[in-house]
């Protein structure tokens, strides 16, 4: 849980999985604003360097996409929904086709769109759970064709406050 998992995203067809920090969800005159954020995790701590400090030798394999913060978020319409709360247990499917520019995924200083997206609010034991799937170009490239030519799906669970 508070995990964005990114399936076989890495070199070695491993999951990139980034911590959800601080969840922000709202609805107000029927616009749903949902914001995450996934802080930095490295520095150049983690790196290691040649001995003259000039070149990096290793670094972990997820650096790139962890030594800055990172948000997705979303905006969007809602109708015949009052609170938060009228939205539990209710699927809120995006269509990519018809729901453009509703999504914004930012990371490695570049923001890309999420893509056939199913949003589901929670309430278990009390607490207000959100899971997010989708999926998402390839986060790899600035260049917006090179970077549709793949997609990845993405499994976002975090809890989150109202």
């Amino acid at each position: 849980m508070n995990t964005l998992t990114i399936e076989k995203f890495l070199k070695n067809e491993t999951d990139l999985i980034l911590e959800a920090g601080e969840t922000t969800l709202s609805l107000e005159d029927e616009i749903l604003s949902i914001a995450i954020d996934f802080s930095a995790k490295y520095t150049g701590e983690e790196q290691v360097w040649d001995e003259a400090g000039n070149n990096v030798l290793s670094e972990p394999i997820d650096f790139g996409y962890k030594e800055d913060d990172a948000t997705l978020e979303l905006e969007m319409p809602i109708e015949n929904a009052e609170t938060i709360d009228d939205l539990l247990d209710r699927t809120i499917t995006i269509n990519s086709e018809t729901d453009d520019d509703l999504t914004n995924f930012f990371i490695m200083n570049n923001h890309h769109p999420t893509f056939d997206d199913d949003i589901t609010l929670k309430k278990v034991n009390g607490e207000y759970i959100l899971q997010w799937k989708g999926f998402l170009p390839d986060i790899n490239y600035y260049d917006f064709e090179k970077s549709m030519q793949r997609k990845f799906a993405f499994t976002l669970i975090t809890k989150f406050e109202i």
